[in-house]
């Protein structure tokens, strides 16, 4: 995995350039005469801070493997192939090709049918030193200790120009993914899965005084 180490962590940071469906915090105007917003308003993010001028990797394919879905419940838009107006498939084709023409890579995509078998044939790819892949998107169920115990996966900390504090990758999962120093999986707006769940709205105060209620009265 230290192989590809620099490629991973380029094409992760430039491919969030768009992850947000081309949505960017402005930037305050030094010139307003409202200081108050201008106090208020959040700085412009630059996604491409960490990319050293002249990066070129001479037509590398950067290699995806994932799970395939038979519904788009769980898709999590890693290579969509063409714009077909869904505003998050079009926003991640477009942020792949912006990422392929800066860093002169392709962004390609396995599909594997089953949560478990594209784990299965990553972790067989990596013993076998083929070198097919260089990113796991996976399920977020599963258990992965032996992609750590065998030296299936590489220590994110490791990899260059890369800033794990930056706002696009989940703070809360770094922290609880960071074990003696090492941090081996990483959360980021890289992937944005459309969930399908229920949910349910209620009051609280209502539901305090309905147990209180029946406390007192049985």
């Amino acid at each position: 995995m230290k192989k590809y180490g620099k490629v991973l962590t380029l094409a992760l940071v430039a491919a969030l350039i768009l992850a947000s469906c081309g949505e960017s915090a402005a930037t305050a105007d030094s010139t307003a005469a409202d200081t108050t917003t201008a106090d208020t308003t959040p700085a412009e993010t630059d996604y491409y801070t960490n990319i050293p001028d002249g990066t070129d990797f001479g037509g590398k394919t950067f290699n995806i493997i994932s799970y395939a879905q038979e519904t788009s419940a769980w898709q999590i838009y890693i290579a969509a192939e063409t714009e077909n107006g869904d505003l998050l498939n079009d926003a991640a084709y477009r942020r792949n090709r912006e990422v392929e023409e800066l860093l002169n890579i392709t962004v390609s995509e396995t599909l594997i049918p089953g949560t478990a078998a594209h784990e299965s044939t990553f972790k067989n790819s990596v013993l076998a030193g083929d070198n097919a892949y260089d990113l796991i998107c996976y399920w977020s169920t599963g258990a992965r200790a032996t992609f750590i115990t065998e030296g299936i996966i590489g220590d994110w900390n490791e990899l260059e120009n890369l800033d794990l504090s930056a706002a696009w990758y989940n703070q809360s999962a770094n922290e609880v993914y960071s074990i003696g120093g090492k941090q081996y999986f990483a959360v980021s707006d890289f992937t944005f899965p459309v969930h399908q769940h229920w949910r349910v709205l209620f009051n609280k105060g209502m539901m305090d005084d309905l147990r209180q209620h029946r406390t007192i009265h049985g």
